[in-house]
């Protein structure tokens, strides 16, 4: 179970919340009429099928089917639960849900948070211990870390023996199965468990509300591997979080560059030296989500990587993931280090100097342009024509924009072609892949009709009487119309979006999504006539439906109510209603 937040808070947060705004932060939308478009970030496509609509406070993929009000979509892109995605959503409205009602059972994440901020107690304490620790402490004092930074930064040490975690945090059946989703045991046979750490040096990773949620250890000795990771758990994603991130927003104000290296030790050494806003992946490449992240705190970020081969590598992989994010007034630069150097020992070498400024620092455009014309000679034509055909993809990743147009305006000083050339080969040059052929889908049947337009219109079900009898209609998704058209007549200020949310996770929430994201083909003005349209034909149905179930029943049961109906029914069709009335009559 989870903690439960009442449905008018749910329905007051979604009111407060615009989903356009709440997913733009995590992918470049384009305007495209009144929706806005981007590649769907639940699965992999070379062209947009994503749409967010503000109207309707809705968001939908037509590759994939993935829908939903801006909960879900935190749900589903930052992996939270349910509660955390709505307090989320609460820190941005500036509203305070509701406190946990003490009777309600703690979310499953919640014990996960506890049980890993207990082991990182466990560990720091264990590097305090004499003689145990002190081959960690040794090798901590040889890397240049003082006591304090250690403790800054909660290292702890993790002993060599295969329980010990277990001993001091419990062994209960209970505490094992939490330990274990925390990653932080590892199954035996016949449920017995052994530490995921021993002898290590371990550093806690911290999500950006400051709570651990997994570990880093780094062995002694020479251990294989020489850096250990938690695994995936419910709360911890490995390419998501960046090691130090919430230290260095907390540390002073407004900040607005962030460096990003790739070590724990880098981040550790460069705080040492006074370099405080400075994170680190764990052990991956940079990922879109950490762009993401990154973006989402600051507007300009700084990638460091060693100056040989393998560091203009990784800073070419790291260029691909953050073209599609660079909105205008985001900036990217890159640091090389001088071959065989790496931050930490740079800085212990020679100061703090070359992470202060950005003297040093390569402009990403600088950096792409400069890449690519070492695969060219620009003293042939063909060499210019190679260079627009390797460029222009590149070019083509990037948000529409100053920055898109500005870097054309270079690709044309280079190529010596003008604007409107580089225009037109830049249209020729995407992949064929992403030629779009529509998918015909069948026609709408007249509740799904009624459906699409209550959720892009929703006032309209006002005009609904309830009180005809729709009940017995014999239509495919009449419950799911009947059902919508209560709720919007008992809460008459819900948007589309909050519509949807109560049905998230049912089995009919894919054909709502479905039907939410389909625009009905007359305008927004001529909606209140087709929608009138729709319910007279539904009417009409109802009434068929009914005087066929009344002349089909046993006259001899039919109630005096249910046989005027019929007289009145049938009176419509005179020709018809001869030998029926004769046997209404008996």
């Amino acid at each position: 179970m989870t903690r439960r937040i009442s449905q008018p808070v749910i329905d007051e947060l979604l009111s407060k919340t615009d989903v356009v705004e709440v997913i733009e932060e995590f992918l470049s939308l384009r305007k495209a009429g009144r929706n806005y478009t981007a590649l769907c970030p639940f699965h992999n496509e070379k062209t947009p099928s994503f749409s967010v609509n503000r109207e309707k406070q809705f968001y939908y993929c037509f590759g994939c089917g993935a829908g939903g009000s801006a909960i879900n979509f935190l749900m589903n892109y930052l992996r939270l639960s349910f509660v955390e995605a709505l307090s989320e959503l609460a820190d941005r409205a500036g509203m305070t849900l509701p406190s946990t009602d003490p009777e309600t059972p703690r979310a499953p994440s919640a014990d996960l948070y506890d049980i890993l901020a207990q082991a990182a107690k466990h560990y720091a304490a264990q590097l305090r211990q004499r003689p145990a620790a002190n081959r960690a402490v040794a090798y901590l004092k040889q890397r240049g870390l003082t006591g304090r930074v250690a403790a800054d930064f909660d290292l702890g040490y993790a002993s060599p023996d295969w329980d010990q975690l277990q001993r001091a945090l419990g062994t209960s059946p209970e505490a094992l199965r939490t330990l274990s989703l925390a990653g932080l045991v590892i199954a035996k046979p016949y449920g017995r468990y052994y530490d995921r750490f021993r002898d290590r040096i371990m550093f806690p990773i911290r999500d950006a509300r400051g709570r651990i949620v997994g570990f880093g250890g780094r062995g002694l000795d020479g251990a294989e591997p020489k850096y250990l990771n938690s695994p995936e758990t419910p709360i911890f994603h490995k390419g998501a979080e960046l090691y130090g991130f919430h230290r260095a927003l907390k540390i002073g104000a407004d900040p607005q560059r962030l460096l990003v290296v790739e070590g724990y030790m880098d981040v550790i050494a460069l705080a040492q030296f006074g370099i405080n806003r400075v994170v680190a992946t764990l052990g991956t490449a940079l990922t879109r989500d950490h762009v993401t992240r990154l973006f989402r705190a600051v507007p300009e970020v700084i990638l460091c990587f060693d100056g040989d081969e393998a560091g203009e590598r990784a800073a070419w992989r790291s260029l691909n993931v953050i073209l599609p994010q660079m909105k205008d007034g985001r900036t990217v630069g890159f640091l090389f280090l001088p071959a065989g150097e790496d931050p930490d020992s740079w800085v212990r070498k020679s100061g703090a100097t070359l992470f202060e400024t950005t003297d040093k620092v390569t402009a990403l455009s600088e950096f792409l342009f400069a890449s690519l014309l070492k695969r060219v000679n620009l003293n042939t034509p063909e060499g210019n024509a190679r260079l627009v055909a390797l460029a222009n993809p590149y070019i083509n990743l990037l948000p529409p924009g100053a920055l898109q147009q500005l870097l054309r305006r270079r690709l044309g000083e280079l190529s010596t072609l003008d604007a409107d050339e580089l225009a037109g080969l830049a249209r020729t040059t995407r992949p064929a892949e992403q030629v779009v052929i529509p998918t015909r889908r069948p026609a709408p049947s007249i509740i799904q009709s009624a459906i699409a337009i209550m959720l892009r219109r929703p006032e309209l079900a006002m005009r609904v009487d309830l009180t005809q009898d729709l009940t017995g209609v014999k239509l495919p998704h009449i419950g799911i119309f009947l059902e919508l058209v209560r709720l919007i007549q008992d809460h008459p200020a819900l948007h589309c979006g909050a519509l949807l949310e109560r049905w998230r996770g049912a089995e009919e929430s894919s054909l709502l999504n479905r039907l939410a994201a389909e625009d009905p083909l007359v305008s927004n003005e001529g909606l209140e006539a087709e929608f009138a349209g729709v319910m007279e034909r539904l009417q009409a149905l109802a009434n068929k439906q009914r005087r066929v179930r009344l002349l089909t029943s046993n006259p001899g049961a039919l109630t005096q109510r249910a046989k005027a109906e019929l007289r009145a029914a049938l009176a419509i069709n005179s020709g018809a209603a001869t030998s029926a009335s004769d046997t209404l009559n008996e």
